[in-house]
């Protein structure tokens, strides 16, 4: 039988699970996510980096809005050449990017939507599920029936915290999303545009960032004439 030398042995290469490495991943995604939502600079802009090539400057970038009882954060950026928004959900790790180059904005266009309409409905919602609660708990039932006087106002408390906690935030996001809230770019060729949306306590900052598009693209015309 012929000897191998120790040198001519190829070394064992221990290799990692696919699987492993997957959920390290995405558990470093979701971390990074979480933090980002806070507010933080730099893990806000690792984020969005994969979407920037690497001649491109950020200039701003922020959070423009957390809604949702199942988080979904809006993010938005702007370069030297471009600006966009990144939608994602960690839970699900659904995400969509919406981009529009500076040279390509006809206009800009920022709105606030009014909740009144929305709280109204969600106000009414909160006294009809109170009002079942009430007319449960003082239906003239009989002693015996106490137990049933109880489950009406845990009920009615449960009802409540539902409204509150679950279908107040999807109302609020869904309405948020159909009112347009926050920027609208036009866009030369038509009525397409990038849409990025932010919350009502963030219209100050979408104003700031208008303003910079603006000079980005002032100064961009001037270079190109």
């Amino acid at each position: 039988m012929e000897s191998v030398a120790p040198d001519q042995v190829a070394p064992r290469v221990q290799e990692v699970p696919v699987a492993s490495k997957v959920r390290k991943q995405g558990a470093s995604l979701k971390k990074l996510i979480k933090e980002a939502s806070r507010g933080q600079s730099d893990e806000i802009q690792t984020l969005l980096r994969p979407f920037v090539s690497e001649e491109e400057e950020f200039v701003s970038w922020g959070i423009s809005s957390k809604l949702g009882l199942i988080p979904r954060y809006n993010f938005y950026f702007l370069t030297d050449r471009r600006v966009g928004d990144l939608e994602i959900t960690p839970l699900t790790g659904n995400f969509n990017v919406e981009m529009a180059y500076l040279h390509k904005i006809d206009a800009v266009l920022i709105r606030q939507p009014s909740l009144i309409l929305m709280r109204l409905a969600l106000v009414a919602l909160y006294l009809w599920v109170i009002a079942l609660g009430a007319a449960g708990a003082y239906g003239g039932f009989t002693e015996e029936e106490s137990a049933i006087v109880a489950l009406s106002v845990v009920g009615a408390v449960a009802g409540v915290l539902l409204v509150r906690f679950v279908f107040s935030p999807a109302v609020r996001r869904v309405f948020l999303r159909f009112r347009k809230s926050g920027m609208f770019l036009k866009l030369t060729g038509g009525s397409i545009g990038t849409h990025i949306l932010a919350d009502r306590n963030k219209m100050t900052e979408m104003s700031s960032l208008s303003r910079q598009i603006t000079d980005l693209k002032r100064r961009l015309d001037v270079e190109a004439a």
